[in-house]
């Protein structure tokens, strides 16, 4: 069972490898891909949040990193990732990724935006320019 995208990968191409060789229907492969997409996306929305986070949210699906030249600083590089961390945390949510997932991206960036108006962070909206 895959526990990272390097597992889904060496799952994925196993999967064509047996379709080629006839060892699984196109069917029961479909059913693997439409897994694996779903897996994907997954990973995309935890890479949002990772990356609105500055590092901060955990990424389940990739596989650790042990390089410390790779790591992200623990600190926001920038006011709108702590913020945005900050308003997640706020609304109950255990992290970034949660609250985008729930609220969706384009949602979660206007309450962040407004959640930093708020809050004093000097941020203007379109309305109030």
């Amino acid at each position: 069972m895959a526990k990272n995208l390097n597992d889904l990968n060496d799952i994925l191409f196993d999967t064509l490898d047996q379709v080629k060789s006839g060892q699984m229907s196109e069917k029961q492969a479909q059913t693997v891909v439409n897994v694996g997409n779903s897996i994907i996306n997954n990973a995309k929305i935890q890479l949002q949040a990772y990356k609105l986070t500055k590092g901060r949210t955990s990424m389940t699906l990739l596989p650790s990193n042990t390089d410390p030249k790779m790591k992200l600083p623990e600190k926001g590089i920038n006011k709108r990732s702590d913020a945005a961390l900050q308003y997640a945390l706020s609304e109950g949510y255990k992290n970034v990724a949660e609250a985008i997932a729930v609220m969706g991206k384009s949602n979660f960036d206007k309450a962040v935006t407004e959640y930093m108006n708020d809050e004093g962070y000097g941020v203007k909206t379109p309305e109030s320019k």
